[in-house]
């Protein structure tokens, strides 16, 4: 899929960021992939005016629909390969509606006719991110990691959901510990990255 050039580009908090308001160019935003794939979802009368590109990778992209109508003012489609969608939408549709802490909205997904790949329209939570060195930003999410953990309920669906367990964590552990060796002989690691991977070894090894 080829994203359209519908707009100028402009810089939003550091961020590339296309925007399109539809006004001087009717028609054009309803030809965007994003805005077809919403359409296909009829449980809303939100109709988008305007889009922005707020990350785009090899594998997928998020955009922000601006609209108007009943329900939200916008909100946030994400492309992505259909089996990190699939994995996604039941987290949605069946993991957070159990959850005592607040999640945001979502409104559906929707897979792609052509390609491998699904969209998956969810609550714009806005532009303040999580913030790992901000006390207040760690005591909330601990705190709604805990309820998430606390309210879920065993199912059928963890038996369909990838193993983010122990054992998964300690693979990717060893695999760094195997390479780190050849790593530090390469010709482009200076003397103080090679004594920052022995650190790196040293502490991968206690946990280990």
């Amino acid at each position: 899929m080829k994203d359209l050039d519908i707009t100028n580009s402009t810089r939003t908090r550091g961020r590339r960021a296309v925007i399109d308001r539809g006004i001087d160019v009717p028609g054009v935003v309803s030809e965007h992939p994003a805005v077809r794939a919403w359409m296909r979802i009829d449980s809303y009368p939100f109709q988008p005016h305007g889009i922005e590109l707020l990350k785009s990778k090899r594998e997928g992209s998020v955009y922000r629909l601006l609209g108007s109508g009943a329900g939200p003012g916008r909100l946030i489609a994400k492309r992505s390969p259909i089996r990190k969608a699939l994995i996604e939408r039941r987290v949605y549709e069946e993991v957070l509606p159990d959850t005592t802490s607040g999640s945001v909205r979502y409104y559906g997904s929707v897979e792609e006719e052509d390609e491998p790949y699904a969209w998956l329209f969810i609550e714009d939570a806005g532009d303040v991110r999580y913030a790992p060195a901000s006390p207040e930003d760690r005591q909330l999410g601990a705190a709604w990691l805990g309820a998430l953990h606390v309210s879920f309920s065993v199912t059928s669906t963890t038996g369909e959901l990838s193993d983010r367990g122990p054992d998964f964590y300690r693979a990717y552990l060893r695999s760094l510990l195997s390479r780190l060796p050849e790593i530090r002989t390469r010709s482009t690691v200076s003397n103080d990255g090679i004594e920052i991977l022995r650190i790196i070894e040293s502490l991968c090894g206690h946990l280990e």
